[in-house]
């Protein structure tokens, strides 16, 4: 099949495309809920401090996530049965069984492991003044496919949001140190809870995710004919998220050793003390 073939462009394309992002999800998914069950999690809930101030804000969060995807896409909010406490949250969306209602509920289920990401692309770009050549994916032919150019635009993006967060460790500054809190625990807002991987695994097999699929294609459809290169945009933001959970996990990779390592000097200092008493 030649590359100029409309099929290709408008419907083979974006369908794989499509499928990618689900992958993306999958992936990403089940990576960081192996990570916070077996590693975070078991240190993080050991102290009060870094409960209440990692864990219990990433869950909120998470779940803000749930409530503002279905609330802009349509659905109504439960707010008898939503609830976030420390140990997990639920935010219960009354869904019409419309088009719109189902692709709603697409939406607001996998939308805590895209949301943060691309929210804090936002934030950094706002208080660290980065200056984000975002402008260069509209300069790319809307049907072009080419892997060079579609990754020098994505690095060109990339690379000052990284070089602008690394920076802050060398230039510390109060909104630097808040936004690297909320780039760490980002991190954890993007892993599901059971509940959610199971509600969301469980979409992948309905009904609903085909009116969002024909959605993706009309968008597709529409990017071309204002000569946007969607694939490259989907995958620019693609880039985004998976930069920000991989800077999350290492920041909160470093605070768990650091937290672990305190822990086991004051063991040591504590059985020294001990041992001198009883001496």
């Amino acid at each position: 099949m030649a590359l100029q073939d409309p099929l290709f462009y408008y419907l083979i394309l974006p369908s794989l495309l499509f499928v990618g992002i689900i992958l993306f999800w999958l992936a990403q998914s089940l990576s960081l809920l192996f990570l916070s069950r077996k590693f975070f999690f078991p240190v993080l809930y050991k102290n009060k401090l870094t409960e209440w101030f990692v864990v219990q804000i990433s869950i909120a969060i998470h779940e803000l996530s749930h409530f503002f995807a279905a609330l802009l896409t349509g659905s109504q909010i439960n707010l008898k049965e939503s609830f976030v406490t420390s140990r997990g949250g639920r935010v219960s969306a009354m869904t019409s069984h419309s088009i719109g209602g189902w692709i709603s509920t697409v939406i607001a289920a996998f939308a805590p492991a895209f949301m943060p990401g691309l929210a804090l692309f936002f934030v950094s770009v706002m208080l660290l003044g980065t200056n984000v050549p975002f402008g260069d994916i509209f300069k790319i032919d809307a049907l072009s496919v080419d892997p060079g150019l579609f990754i020098g635009v994505i690095v060109s993006i990339i690379s000052p949001l990284f070089n602008d967060l690394v920076s802050v460790f060398s230039e510390p500054s109060i909104q630097g140190g808040v936004l690297l809190y909320f780039v760490m625990i980002s991190s954890l807002t993007s892993a599901p809870s059971e509940d959610d991987w199971k509600a969301s695994a469980s979409v992948l097999f309905s009904f609903p995710l085909i009116p969002l699929f024909i959605l993706f294609l009309l968008i597709n459809f529409m990017a071309i004919q204002f000569d946007l290169n969607f694939m490259l945009m989907i995958l620019t933001g693609i880039s985004i998220v998976f930069m920000y959970v991989a800077f999350g996990v290492f920041l909160l990779s470093l605070l768990v050793m650091l937290i672990k390592t305190l822990s086991l000097i004051f063991s040591l200092i504590s059985k020294k003390v001990s041992g001198a008493r009883n001496g």
